[in-house]
């Protein structure tokens, strides 16, 4: 009965790490405030125009493009997966998010961290389609 169990984790673990891999589009991406439990703004941190991709590779490295009219940007580095969780490593700084959804077309994320400077909580939400 144990072996049965820990079969179906790393089964389940591995089929959402296949998921992961390949090139995904961010079609939304939004920053939430929050202060003493109450919403203090929603913002999208997606200008008009922009293109931003993602590419995660079987070896775990990833790289992220963004086109925009604004000027284009790009980072790289290493992803790991443990779980519901998606941990991006660059330039020594790791950002762990929650993989709220993941199928064969579509993946979404969520990350909380305190922001000091604002005086409260912020949410980033971000949903992505396979490309």
């Amino acid at each position: 009965m144990v072996a049965l169990f820990v079969t179906a984790a790393v089964s389940c673990s591995k089929d959402t790490e296949d998921l992961i891999i390949g090139t995904w589009e961010v079609t939304e991406s939004t920053y939430t405030l929050i202060v003493n439990g109450e919403v203090q703004e929603t913002i999208s941190t997606l200008d008009p125009g922009d293109v931003y991709t993602c590419t995660y590779n079987k070896d775990h490295t990833y790289n992220y493009v963004l086109h925009s009219p604004f000027g284009d940007a790009e980072d790289s580095g290493t992803w790991s997966h443990d779980d519901s969780k998606l941990t991006i490593t660059s330039n020594g700084n790791s950002y762990v998010y929650v993989i709220d959804h993941i199928d064969k077309k579509n993946m979404s994320l969520i990350t909380n961290y305190y922001e000091a400077g604002e005086g409260g909580d912020v949410t980033v939400s971000i949903k992505m389609k396979r490309i």
